[in-house]
Order: structure tokens, then sequence, then C-alpha cells
């Protein structure tokens, strides 16, 4: 089991921000993703197209921003555990939080930061009879 002081549930642009947040005050995370890399949805989505809304950037794409975002965290080292769903999310007795994943990882924090988006991506059925 590995204990930590903070865990993110998001790797994607929040996520790695937050982690970045948080070395600021020397506190390191674990992040938690179910894509198998970072960025989230700019990278899976947005990868080259370009990204108009991000505040102070005209213009990028979602691979460089991400790329950005973890040149920025870098000297914080936080962990990752990517490729992993995360499948159950318990408060303890103490305050903590227990989590666990598909991977078998378990994670006991003293705080949680949700940074999902859209989470594993799944297809959208149509609900027509017969098709």
């Amino acid at each position: 089991m590995i204990a930590t002081d903070a865990l993110i549930i998001g790797a994607g642009p929040a996520g790695l921000f937050q982690a970045f947040q948080l070395g600021l005050q020397e506190i390191r995370a674990h992040i938690v993703d179910v894509l198998p890399h970072t960025g989230g949805q700019c990278v899976a989505l947005y990868a080259d197209k370009p990204i108009y809304d991000i505040p102070g950037l005209p213009v990028c794409t979602g691979r460089a921003l991400v790329a950005a975002l973890e040149q920025q965290v870098a000297p914080f080292a936080p962990t990752l555990h990517l490729g992993q769903e995360v499948t159950q999310l318990t408060a303890e007795a103490d305050g903590r939080w227990r989590l666990a994943t598909s991977g078998g990882t378990t994670v006991l924090s003293r705080s949680v930061f949700i940074a999902a988006g859209i989470g594993a991506f799944e297809p959208r059925r149509l609900r027509i009879e017969g098709l």
C-alpha cells in the first residue's frame, strides 16, 4: 500500500497543473489516470489541432500544452499510475482516503483531488432497436 499526502485523479492538464501547485507547497503527489499516457483529452482528441482558449497562449496544440505542463511539473516528480482505472474510493475512520485501481494499486491519502475529464473513452451507442 502506498501512503501519500496528495492523490490526483486525472493526468490531463488540470491534474498536471494541480501536481505543480502542490509541488510549490512541497507536497509530492501521486497521479492516477485510466489512459496509458499523460495529457487526457488534450492529447487523445486534440493532439495536433489548434486550441485557442488557454489563458496566456493565443494558440497551441494539445500536445504542446501537455509537453509544457510536463516540463513545468518535472522538478516535483509526481508519481504516475497510468493505464489504471479508479475502482474504489472510500473514506477511512482516520480521515484519510483509500483508493484502489484496476491495476491493483492501493493508495492511502490525506487528500484527493479530482481532475478527471470524461474518464475512460467508451463508444456512445445509439439506442435504436435493431441497430
